[in-house]
């Protein structure tokens, strides 16, 4: 990364780092880091609903413990390099698309991947509520209420989630207890009473004999851990919270760590049980609500019912992250100009309203138009992994065009080559994982990516261009 003179070489800054206007936060400080926890590290187990079981028909039990489990532990790491990140932007709402706006907006050829990074964050995590939703519609139609379109059962909770979290980050707190303790207790059980009903020959099975060593083998797993990183990754999430913790610089580090070191022992664990209780065949039969035949068989029919109501309320927990998490990031966009103004708006409350209404219709065209979660996810995790490699790039930039940032948490100098790791694994993902599963939710979400681009240009070109000055008319006497 040479520097040159050139005012316009890609890696030259344009000159001192400047503050953006608005920088100040207006979020109200309403929650501690243990709220941040709580709503985050026990919402990061409930995400691993969504993709468990198609993991699972995809590469067996054994196999898909691993990619997991490396993902979850690569989302740790990732999240103590965001924990610098976070403290020197204490302001800062958006999380890591944001952070990389900070390292890229001093370059003059590079201004573009700020709000290219953020929006497609803010895509990952407000497609996500509609994803939680529908496949917790699909639980109810699967074991209470076999008559219900999930695509209904999704929609009521859009605009339930919606109108609580209108009234303020606390009731979405609220949530999290209450929902984020019905998520860890059916995963525990789940983990605590299949021991005794394992198979280790159900362990071993892999589907259609993949070796994992092949070319095609290696793509599965890079495949299948680009889509764990949806919910591996998320502690960062704590991160867009930061101007709301009572002690931003000291409650945000914590809330992070803790939320990645929880969520370790549960991604590793649960497609063990899962599968080591009735094996690959039966999970690939009903792969989106894998957990029913599993807990039937552990439990039995009686309390399944009342196992998938704690499912379900992991999921509507899922989907409240991601109304708090996207609505905020499309706020701090608009506030750093990176994006149009009308999302920059919050209520009386604190809440940025105008963003909430923008993801609230997201959400129903996408329940829809589309209703397959895992293509919601591939869609929506494109613009998440290319937030994470731009934030990635952005911590490095930053050592170098600002050396004195405050920077209550710094890092040692050995965590640069980790960094460079994250970020050529993270790639791999992106260019040899992501394709596997067809290129058009990739197209969907370069869509998004493309949309983001078009709103920059309006704001940047149109809404913050000077008005020139109005002369008077010279008199012709």
């Amino acid at each position: 990364m040479d520097v040159t003179g050139d005012e316009g070489a890609v890696l030259t800054p344009l000159g001192p780092v400047p503050e953006l206007e608005g920088a100040k936060s207006d979020f109200k400080k309403t929650i501690k880091w243990r709220d941040g926890f709580v709503l985050v590290g026990f919402g990061m187990c409930g995400f691993m609903i969504i993709s468990i079981g198609p993991a699972i028909a995809a590469l067996g039990a054994l196999p898909t413990a691993f990619a997991f489990g490396a993902s979850v532990v690569l989302g740790a790491i990732q999240a103590r390099v965001l924990t610098e990140l976070a403290v020197a932007h204490p302001d800062k709402s958006g999380g890591l698309g944001i952070y990389a706006n900070e390292g890229f907006r001093v370059y003059r050829r590079l201004k573009w991947v700020g709000p290219l990074a953020t929006f497609g964050y803010w895509f990952a995590w407000s497609s996500s509520m509609g994803v939680e939703l529908l496949l917790a519609g699909q639980y109810v139609q699967a074991t209470i209420l076999p008559g219900l379109d999930p695509r209904v059962f999704a929609t009521i909770g859009l605009f339930a989630l919606w109108i609580a979290n209108l009234l303020g980050l606390r009731p979405g707190v609220w949530i999290g207890y209450a929902f984020g303790t019905l998520t860890v207790i059916p995963l525990t059980l789940l983990i605590l009473f299949s021991i005794p009903h394992i198979h280790l020959s159900f362990l071993t099975e892999v589907p259609g004999h993949t070796n994992f060593l092949s070319v095609a083998g290696l793509g599965l797993l890079l495949f299948w851990g680009f889509i764990a990183g949806y919910g591996t990754y998320s502690a960062e999430v704590n991160a867009t919270l930061a101007p709301e913790f009572h002690d931003t610089e000291k409650d945000t580090p914590k809330a992070i760590m803790a939320s990645a070191i929880f969520a370790i022992p549960y991604y590793i664990l649960v497609p063990i049980a899962l599968t080591g209780v009735v094996g690959v065949s039966v999970i690939s039969s009903q792969t989106y609500t894998a957990f029913v035949p599993v807990f039937q068989s552990v439990i039995g029919n009686g309390a399944t019912a009342v196992v998938v109501t704690m499912l379900v309320a992991a999921l509507v927990l899922g989907a409240d992250i991601g109304t708090i998490d996207g609505s905020r990031a499309l706020n701090q966009m608009s506030r750093d100009h990176l994006t149009i103004k009308f999302l920059g708006h919050l209520n009386r409350r604190g809440v940025p309203d105008r963003a909430m209404y923008v993801d609230l219709l997201l959400n129903l065209l996408l329940v829809w138009l589309f209703g397959q979660p895992l293509f919601i996810v591939v869609a929506g995790n494109l613009g998440y992994f290319l937030g994470w490699i731009a934030c990635l790039i952005a911590f490095l930039l930053l050592r170098r065009h600002s050396p004195n940032l405050r920077r209550p948490i710094k890092l040692r100098n050995y965590w640069i080559p980790i960094v460079w790791g994250l970020i050529i694994i993270n790639t791999l993902m992106v260019v040899f994982g992501a394709p596997q599963y067809g290129w058009v939710p990739l197209l969907a979400g370069a869509g998004v990516l493309v949309l983001s681009l078009v709103l920059f240009f309006i704001r940047t070109k149109v809404e913050d261009r000077p008005i020139a000055p109005s002369h008077p008319q010279q008199s012709t006497l």
